[in-house]
C-alpha cells in the first residue's frame, strides 16, 4: 500500500570521540563513532518538517551500536564537548516543504505589494519619468556602496583565531601550542583538568597564545591564579630560547578571561572589555 505521509531519517553528521572509553559488549577501551540523524514529516516523500535528532554510537572496536542513555556519563560530556566546539549540521533541508510555503506565501504577498507601490508611484511621477529613472540610478549605487563588506576588526581575526583552537594540537602544524599542551596536562590539578584548545601565531617579532578550558567558569579565584601560573610556566619552559613579545589569552567560547601582554595582565571582568592583545593585530597577521 503506498504512503502518502510518513516519518523519516537522515544521517547529519558523524565523528569520532577519540578518547579511550570501556564498551560494555567487548570491555575494550576503544573509541568511539557518533553520528547524528535527523527526523522529519514527509509527505509524498517531499520533506515538510523536522522533528528532531537523534545520535547512534558505536565501538570501533566491535562495532555494538548504543543510544545515549546506554553509556557511562563521562562519554555523553565528552560528546557534549565535541559538539560545543564544532556543531552538527542543521539540516534544514528537512523542513524544505513547510519552507517553500511560507517563501511563497511570502513572496505573493511581497509581490502584490510592489505591484501596488508600482502603479502608485508610475502614476504619480508620469510626467517626470526620466528624472525619476536617474534618481532610482543614483539610489541602487549608495546601496551598493552601503552594503560593502567591512573590512574585518582586530576583534573579528581574534575571534576567528580561538574559534580554530585546537584541543588536541599537531606537532607540524603548530609545534609551540603542541608543547604547551603536553605541559599542561602534567602539571594540572584533578580541579583543573578538562578539555583545553590551544592555538598559537607567529608575527614577526611578536607571539599570540591562546589557551580555552572549557571548565573555565566551574574554578575560583584561585584555582585561575593557579592554572594561569601553571600556563606562565609552561609557556616559559616552550620559549627559553626565543626573543618574543608574548601576547597570552585564556578564554571559554568567545570571551576572553585573562589577557597578558608586555604592557601587563588583566584578569576576568577587566579582562572581558580590555584591548590588551589589539597590539598584537596591529600590522597584518598571517592566517
Amino acid at each position: 500500500m503506498l504512503l502518502f505521509f510518513g516519518t523519516r531519517s537522515t544521517e547529519l553528521d558523524t565523528r569520532i570521540i577519540r578518547k579511550n572509553f570501556s564498551c560494555p559488549y567487548c570491555n575494550t577501551e576503544n573509541s568511539y563513532r557518533v553520528t547524528t540523524y535527523g527526523t522529519y514529516l514527509h509527505v509524498l516523500f517531499i520533506p515538510i518538517i523536522t522533528l528532531g535528532k537523534k545520535y547512534i554510537i558505536e565501538c570501533e572496536h566491535c562495532k555494538k551500536t548504543y543510544h545515549k542513555n546506554e553509556l557511562p556519563d563521562s562519554l555523553d560530556i565528552a560528546i557534549k564537548n565535541s559538539y560545543e566546539r564544532i556543531p552538527p549540521k542543521k539540516g534544514l533541508w528537512q523542513s524544505f516543504g513547510c519552507l517553500s510555503i511560507v517563501s511563497l506565501f511570502l513572496f505573493s504577498f511581497l509581490l502584490s505589494l510592489f505591484i501596488w507601490i508600482f502603479a502608485v508611484v508610475a502614476d504619480f511621477f508620469n510626467s517626470d519619468s526620466s528624472n525619476n529613472n536617474e534618481s532610482v540610478k543614483k539610489d541602487e549605487i549608495t546601496t551598493v556602496v552601503n552594503l560593502s563588506k567591512p573590512k574585518p576588526t582586530w576583534n573579528d581575526k581574534l575571534k576567528e583565531k580561538m574559534y580554530v583552537a585546537d584541543f588536541f594540537p599537531d606537532i607540524e602544524k603548530d609545534p609551540i601550542a603542541y608543547g604547551i599542551y603536553n605541559c599542561l596536562e602534567s602539571h594540572l590539578s584533578h580541579s583543573e583538568k578538562g578539555d583545553i584548545s590551544y592555538k598559537t601565531t607567529v608575527n614577526d617579532n611578536k607571539i599570540l597564545i591562546l589557551v580555552g578550558p572549557l571548565n573555565m567558569k566551574k574554578l575560583n579565584e584561585r584555582q585561575k591564579d593557579s592554572l594561569y601560573s601553571k600556563i606562565d610556566r609552561c609557556i616559559d619552559n616552550i620559549l627559553k630560547f626565543k626573543s618574543y613579545e608574548r601576547y597570552i589569552g585564556v578564554f571559554k567560547g568567545s570571551t576572553l578571561f585573562m589577557q597578558k601582554t608586555p604592557k601587563g595582565i588583566v584578569k576576568d571582568s577587566t579582562a572581558y572589555k580590555s584591548e590588551l592583545l589589539k597590539a598584537f593585530f596591529v600590522s597584518n597577521t598571517p592566517d
